[in-house]
């Protein structure tokens, strides 16, 4: 009896990772599709702004504005979410203790989009400069 415990049906073994493969494939479609949907969605955020930006800049500065724009934004991906975490990370039992922190999170964008402000004023003050210029 201890013997027919330990045999294993070879043909069930089979059966079963069959079955297993099947509910992998099944599984793996909708997947794929999620994977496929976000990678369009991607693809559209990312070209979005390129898409608006670009009647606006100078035909001549297109190259340095778009390269600021890239690296504006590889910075915010790069210190944002660590940003982030170390504010929930100090806000987590005290201020937002109702939302583990969490709250603070909505402080960090709001802080980089008032640190730019002077930035575009700079840049605008640049492009008067410039058309100034190119009237003389």
């Amino acid at each position: 009896m201890a013997n027919d415990v330990a045999t294993v049906d070879p043909q069930r073994e089979r059966d079963l990772s069959a079955r297993e493969k099947q509910r992998l494939a099944l599984l793996g479609l909708p997947t794929f599709g999620l994977a496929l949907a976000i990678t369009i969605g991607g693809g559209v955020v990312m070209a979005l702004p390129y898409a608006l930006l670009m009647p606006l800049m100078p035909a001549d500065e297109r190259g340095a504005l778009t390269g600021f724009y890239s690296v504006s934004r590889g910075i915010g991906i790069t210190i944002g979410p660590v940003l982030a975490g170390g504010l929930i990370s100090v806000t987590a039992g005290g201020v937002f203790e109702a939302t583990q922190g969490f709250q603070a999170v909505w402080a960090v964008p709001c802080l980089a989009t008032l640190a730019s402000l002077p930035l575009l004023g700079k840049l605008e003050c640049a492009a008067d400069d410039r058309k100034e210029l190119r009237e003389q």
